[in-house]
């Protein structure tokens, strides 16, 4: 089957109800003419031409539009091709495979319909306007002389013409009817028959289209009518075999068959519903095998759908599972839009008033790009890098904390230690002060001694007074308390019997001086030292297992 789409084929030999039909690879697009020569199956096509095997194409011409191809007379190995650019040669090559033969020469003009009459012109129609007779050389290479026909021949109407051979009779199809070429005495008569237009058929049949519908007929005799609509300015009817014959319609096919003169041949069962064409955004497609996945952005679709019963108008009921809530009311309508269909999998079934199989389609509607696999994983991936840089911006602001405090606390440091350097130096300074006071002093009672006996006494005391002094003390516990602030509070708030010396003594111990250090500084012997150790135990209630140092540096 030659469609708008390309060309179609299923088996035929099961029935019309069991067709399965599946494009042939290779011929996508507009199919003018699809016919037999020598054995072999030709397309005359939009693109070019081409010969068809099975299911594949091989292309034999690349000259476009291949409107009607004809064998030449007397010649089964040629063949004359009416192209959008003229006629072009095809001829048998010596495998027996049909190949391009050239351009026929002398004539240029776009012809749409071409056959043969009886004295070997060949009659031609124009795709708008104009009949033509040519007269081709031998060779068939080149169109030797021409003649084009118009109102002054005869013709009511020269506008988009028909033409068709019924045996050896030439009909050319134009308004208000068709015309029958004849040639009487050496000049062509045009005589006009009943009908518009002429579809020829097997033998002296023939389909006669006037302005009541389709007729069928015999010797010129209407027969019976045909309830059928053809496709507007490209009717067609092929004969198959005698008495079976397939009608062209804009949205299909049907088969006719009669049986009168084909035997054995019983009347067809029901052949199923087909669901025929899906639309989607604005493009017809054929429908594939399989199921179909739809983009979000393609969810609305118009199905076509129809069953070849003519003996009566035909209606139809259809059903979208995931949508519909149920069968919808008959009508005879045979096209159904679903507009704005959610994500999901959908199931179309539709079916006939006239019995006979459903027609079933499964199809899907993807979900839109930002609910998509490839958007979820994008947000993931995003949402991971997000919290990435989230962690990097807290982790940079709590470095730059730390770096702060840690500056805050070096800048502490080194503030104590020069606070601590300057009290050592005004310590050692004022240290140094008593000491040359005390030793110049020292210096003069020496002198005055050697004139008074008693003022050896006086140095003496004077000596005993510099060791034995608490200002030396005070100082170093103001010291002591700026570095250890909190010892003594926290000694008198545990062991409050403590005296002075007991703190005077943990001081020490507390900057881990030996008793040998810590006599001298106290003016007394290291065994007083110890004994003073042995009461500060007593009074911390250590066992004698434990270190007074140690505890006093954890304390």
């Amino acid at each position: 089957i030659g469609t708008n789409q390309g060309v179609f084929t299923a088996p035929f030999g099961s029935g019309p109800q069991q067709m399965q039909f599946s494009l042939v690879d290779g011929t996508q697009g507009q199919v003018w003419q699809l016919k037999e020569f020598g054995g072999q199956l030709i397309c005359g096509h939009n693109s070019g031409t081409f010969v068809l095997k099975g299911r594949s194409a091989v292309k034999i011409s690349d000259i476009t539009g291949g409107w009607c191809t004809v064998e030449a007379p007397g010649q089964p190995n040629v063949l004359i091709q009416a192209t959008y650019t003229g006629l072009v040669l095809l001829h048998k090559d010596p495998g027996g495979g049909w190949r391009f033969g050239g351009r026929i020469g002398g004539f240029a003009e776009p012809l749409k319909k071409i056959a043969f009459d009886a004295d070997g012109y060949l009659w031609a129609t124009h795709p708008n306007r104009g009949l033509y007779r040519l007269r081709l050389d031998q060779a068939f290479s080149q169109v030797q002389e021409f003649k084009k026909f118009g109102k002054e021949d005869g013709l009511v109407s020269d506008y988009q013409l028909g033409l068709s051979k019924r045996m050896d009779e030439l009909i050319i199809n134009t308004l208000p009817n068709a015309v029958r070429l004849k040639n009487v005495g050496g000049k062509t008569v045009l005589e006009p028959l009943l009908g518009k237009k002429w579809l020829p058929g097997f033998g002296n049949e023939a389909f006669v289209l006037d302005s009541s519908g389709l007729w069928w007929s015999r010797a010129d005799q209407r027969i019976e009518k045909i309830p059928l609509t053809l496709v507007p300015t490209y009717e067609n009817v092929e004969c198959l075999t005698s008495g079976l014959y397939l009608f062209c319609l804009e949205n299909g096919f049907a088969l006719l068959k009669n049986n009168q003169q084909t035997p054995n041949a019983g009347p067809f069962p029901i052949p199923p519903t087909r669901i025929r064409l899906i639309t989607v955004a604005g493009q017809e497609s054929c429908l594939p095998d399989g199921n179909l996945r739809f983009p979000y952005s393609q969810n609305s679709l118009e199905f076509q759908f129809a069953q070849p019963v003519f003996e009566q108008p035909n209606r139809y009921s259809w059903f979208l599972e995931g949508f519909s809530k149920g069968w919808s009311p008959w009508s005879a309508d045979g096209e159904k839009e679903f507009t704005n269909l959610p994500e999901g999998r959908y199931t179309f079934r539709v079916r006939s008033e006239a019995g006979g199989e459903e027609a079933v389609v499964t199809f899907r509607i993807a979900p839109p790009w930002y609910r998509s696999v490839w958007a979820l994983g994008a947000y993931l991936l995003l949402l991971l890098v997000l919290v990435g840089w989230l962690e990097s911006i807290n982790r940079r602001r709590l470095d730059r904390h730390r770096l702060r405090l840690e500056a805050e606390k070096e800048r502490e440091i080194l503030v104590m230690e020069v606070e601590n350097k300057n009290r050592e130096l005004s310590n050692a300074a004022f240290n140094l002060i008593r000491k040359n006071e005390a030793l110049q002093s020292l210096k003069d009672n020496l002198i005055d001694a050697k004139n008074e006996p008693r003022a050896l006494s006086k140095i003496v005391r004077d000596i005993d007074a510099h060791l034995e002094g608490d200002h030396d003390w005070e100082i170093f516990e103001a010291s002591f308390i700026r570095v250890h602030d909190d010892l003594f509070i926290r000694l008198m708030q545990d062991y409050p019997e403590l005296t002075p010396g007991d703190l005077r003594l943990a001081a020490y111990l507390k900057m881990n001086l030996s008793s040998k250090e810590i006599a001298p500084l106290l003016n007394i012997s290291i065994r007083g030292i110890e004994n003073k150790r042995y009461r500060l135990r007593k009074k911390l209630g250590l066992p004698e297992e434990a270190n007074l140092t140690e505890f006093i540096m954890a304390f």
